[in-house]
């Protein structure tokens, strides 16, 4: 009984090179997409949070347009929107009736923002 070696095509495997140069490829595509993934979420939590701070803004000057705040009255309050703080801050402004709310917030990158609104002449008597 002799052995005789295969004859034909022979499978052989990747070279050093091939595996190295593959694995290069997949692990840039899978950092490509942690970092989108990452940056998708950040900008949706700051999206939400700019969201809640107009809510927030909206609130409190359709109180002052109701006349449930006097209007020559400035005022502060910290308004809680779990997991958010916010600062609201209003003021009368120049002319009669007209006044300024003002919503801030620290943002998770550590930058204060602040939002504004202001209404002029909203009501006649005060």
């Amino acid at each position: 009984m002799t052995f005789e070696r295969m004859k034909g095509p022979r499978w052989q495997g990747f070279s050093l090179v091939e595996v190295m140069v593959t694995l290069l490829i997949v692990s840039i595509g899978i950092t490509a997409t942690v970092t989108f993934q990452r940056e998708l979420v950040r900008r949706a939590v700051a999206a939400e949070q700019v969201m809640y701070a107009w809510q927030v803004l909206s609130e409190f000057h359709e109180r002052l347009r109701a006349g449930d705040h006097p209007l020559n009255v400035s005022g502060q309050q910290q308004v809680a929107r779990p997991p958010y703080l916010f600062e609201v801050s209003w003021s009368s402004a120049a002319g009669k009736g007209a006044f300024e709310v003002q919503v801030q917030w620290q943002s998770q990158a550590q930058k204060k923002q602040t939002i504004t609104a202001k209404s002029h002449e909203i009501r006649d008597k005060q």
